[in-house]
């Protein structure tokens, strides 16, 4: 009978928001764990998700400072663990004990890495553009036209029909972007649809590049060169019959077409001109980032550079044909190659480098912009990656 009344009591006390626990118990410590994630430059990277696990699991996701903080811990161990894609972190992780106080974590230092992007198609994509972070596009193989809206890639209805091959793309915005074709016609976007602008040429179009709306250069099979005066495609002499696989300039007066056999142009305003490039391995893409310089990239590892005189010779460290150059900063740092088995080459300023880029498929294309970090196009749909970092 005492235990039953015992038992009524202590109930009673629960219901009243009471316990048997003395009134005057201390109330359990709980600290915190504060870091933050930063760049190699020692800017933070906001947007990784860092999660904790041990004593107890939460997640929380870096300021556009860099900082993270958890809260609200009991003494015990526990582990944080920063992912972001396109991020690798050192250290991968943190291992901590909170003691009785608070504590610092060092900081995680990122640096970023080319990923896979799910292109929506096993088609080769030959090329890449585009206007900003939110406007990229990527042309490939039987008319295959798709475009990225900073979330996800879609399809894009091509008002060519068969299967012709879209060799490349460029823009001079994002209401005027060119597409060529293997069957000599040539693709224009005015912003809100995709139309067929008559090239005057049937040869195959290889390459297209311009210095504005006004002033575009398109070139192919046989010599062709194709240039838009702002109304109208019409033929420019070469004088070559050599295939020319890419064309690209600092301004209207200083253009570059490369192609097969080491073969080089140039265009000064008036005229193109042969120039000496020293090698006749096939060359596949030409980039500068100004008029002294200058890289072009083709078969067996070939890395051409023009200083402003002449065409010379640099070290590639790979006998992979080379098939895409681009770059973006005046000091190197962000240029890129790339061709078959999945080679990424770097240029650090003074030596070229290889990169891992998880394919083994063969990239046809680099393209990038501050904005929307460096993307990379290739065999099998095969789109990659590489976020900007801070």
């Amino acid at each position: 009978m005492r235990r039953l009344v015992r038992l009524v009591a202590s109930l009673a006390l629960i219901a009243a928001g009471c316990s048997d626990r003395p009134p005057d118990s201390p109330a359990l410590a709980v600290y915190g764990i504060a870091g933050s994630v930063n760049s190699e430059s020692g800017a933070g990277l906001a947007g990784v998700v860092l999660d904790l696990t041990g004593a107890s699991a939460a997640s929380t996701t870096s300021s556009s400072s860099g900082a993270y903080a958890f809260s609200g811990l009991v003494d015990g161990d526990y582990t944080v663990t920063p992912s972001l894609a396109g991020y690798a972190f050192s250290p991968e992780r943190f291992d901590l004990r909170v003691n009785g106080g608070d504590v610092t974590a060092s900081a995680f230092t990122c640096s970023a890495v080319w990923f896979g992007v799910a292109s929506g198609t096993t088609r080769p994509l030959r090329s890449a553009w585009g206007s900003g972070a939110n406007d990229v596009w990527a042309v490939g193989d039987a008319g295959t036209i798709l475009h990225w809206d900073g979330t996800a890639w879609s399809s894009v209805t091509n008002p060519l029909s068969g299967t012709a091959r879209l060799w490349e793309v460029w823009g001079s915005g994002a209401s005027d972007v060119w597409a060529v074709s293997s069957s000599g016609t040539i693709l224009r976007w005015d912003g809100s649809a995709w139309s067929s602008a008559p090239s005057g040429t049937t040869n195959q179009v290889l390459s297209v590049w311009g210095s504005g709306a006004d002033d575009v250069w398109a070139v192919g099979t046989s010599g062709t060169v194709q240039h838009w005066n702002g109304s109208a495609w019409s033929s420019v002499a070469s004088g070559t019959t050599s295939i020319l696989a890419s064309v690209w300039g600092s301004q209207s007066s200083d253009v570059w077409a490369v192609g097969m056999s080491g073969t080089v142009l140039h265009w000064n305003g008036s005229a193109w001109s042969s120039v000496a490039s020293g090698t006749t391995n096939d060359l596949s893409a030409v980039w500068g980032s100004g008029a002294s310089t200058v890289w072009a990239v083709g078969n067996a590892g070939t890395i051409l550079r023009w200083d402003g005189s002449a065409w010379s010779s640099v070290a590639s460290g790979t006998q992979n044909d080379l098939s895409a150059v681009w770059g973006s900063g005046a000091d190197g740092s962000g240029l890129w190659a790339a061709g078959n088995f999945g080679t990424i080459l770097h240029w650090d300023g003074s030596t070229w480098s290889s990169v891992a880029s998880g394919t083994t498929s063969h990239i046809i294309d680099v393209w990038g912009s501050q904005a929307s970090g460096v993307w990379a196009v290739g065999d099998h749909g095969v789109v990659l990656r590489r976020p900007d970092v801070p």
